[in-house]
């Protein structure tokens, strides 16, 4: 017959098997741990000789115990489990409602800055109402009001949304075919030599596009600015002059195919005939 010491020794054996592979089975850590302090009570039973030197109740309380690892686990170890799932739990639902206060306020910036220039685009119409400009009156009123910080710093503003690009000479470029038609920009050059034409350096629209191109460029000078005003104001009237044969060519091209089609269609008619009769 068994004595208790060796039913004992069996069941902890039994035990340390099935714990061992539910740790492994569940991959948990504190699980992991648990078994692995079970592991090292084995030397407890390692030496029959010393047996009357642990704890008996130890062992009337395993022989008295089910063997079932997973109930044991489950009354023991999963508590352990069940707060860290409850923790990522918690975290997981903290995020989501980060995450969805995030897309609010994103949402509402959006929203905001698309009200804002609508607003600016609203005030820009009934302020400057007349671009492009097409002659000097235009300019003369232009930089009346201008005059005024509120309106200087709505055009500055309106000049920013549309006029700006990744290129310094791109955005002065976009920001002149804003204002001017090619036509009004005839009447300036930018130093206005010879009193042929007036000076464009020594209008507020000038210093309007270089404040906004300097602004938005933070590694652009001034030179740059008045190079690439000097030579677009320059070249106005070869752009004029390109749009007209343009035209003309395209009218022209228009002009001679509508006459190819009447001379086909002449010509099939007279075929036409000549098999009639």
């Amino acid at each position: 017959m068994q004595s208790n010491y060796e039913i004992a020794r069996k069941k902890l054996k039994r035990f340390e098997e099935e714990s061992r592979y539910c740790g492994e089975t569940t991959n948990d850590k504190t699980i992991g741990l648990e078994v692995e302090s079970i592991h090292n009570s084995e030397d407890m039973f390692g030496m029959p000789n010393e047996i009357d030197n642990y704890d008996v109740s130890r062992i009337e309380h395993l022989i008295n115990t089910p063997t079932n690892a997973g109930n044991i686990l489950t009354h023991g170890h999963f508590s352990t489990v069940s707060n860290i799932v409850g923790m990522a739990t918690n975290e997981s639902v903290t995020n989501h409602h980060t995450n969805c206060l995030l897309q609010d306020i994103l949402r509402q910036n959006k929203s905001t800055l698309k009200d804002s220039n609508t607003g600016i685009q609203e005030k820009f119409r009934n302020v400057f109402n007349n671009f492009p400009l097409r002659c000097l009156s235009d300019v003369v009123e232009m930089e009346e009001k201008l005059k005024g910080s509120a309106s200087y710093h709505l055009m500055k503003t309106r000049l920013q949304q549309c006029g700006c690009s990744a290129n310094l000479n791109d955005s002065v470029t976009s920001m002149l075919q804003t204002l001017f038609t090619d036509e009004c920009a005839t009447f300036y050059n930018f130093d206005g030599k010879n009193n042929l034409k007036n000076p464009f350096k020594e209008s507020t629209i000038y210093n309007l596009i270089t404040d906004v191109t300097l602004t938005f460029h933070k590694d652009g000078i001034e030179h740059d600015v008045k190079t690439r005003i000097r030579s677009w104001l320059r070249l106005a009237s070869t752009r004029i002059s390109n749009r007209e044969l343009t035209k003309n060519k395209n009218s022209f091209n228009f002009i001679v195919i509508f006459e190819l089609i009447i001379e086909h269609a002449i010509s099939v008619n007279k075929k036409n005939a000549a098999y009639m009769d």
